[in-house]
């Protein structure tokens, strides 16, 4: 995945930034509210943060839909200016920032 321009400039200008990729983070309707959510993304990041020291990772990064953008903003991820085609929106967590 590519990062957009914007994103590119925050890290220093590269054209490629090393990322682990979050490709779905769900909790069943039931579920949610509870914490699971939370305590999953925390994980990712912890582990993202642990393997950028072997292997060089640069951000977390995912595609939030609409409804999820204000609980990825929490978590300290930055949103693109404009959203994908499909309306989802790319989204990166800095993990040396």
């Amino acid at each position: 995945m590519q990062a957009p321009t914007e994103v590119i400039a925050k890290l220093g200008g590269r054209e490629r930034v090393s990322t682990l990729h979050v490709e779905v983070l769900s909790v069943q309707v039931s579920a949610q509210r509870r914490g699971y959510g939370s305590a999953l993304l925390e994980y990712a990041v912890q582990q993202a943060r642990f393997f950028s020291q072997n292997i060089g990772l640069r951000t977390v990064s995912l595609e939030a839909t609409g409804e999820s953008l204000a609980f990825y903003q929490a978590f300290g991820f930055t949103a693109a200016q404009r959203p994908w085609p499909d309306g989802s929106w790319p989204m990166w967590f800095d993990l040396h920032g």
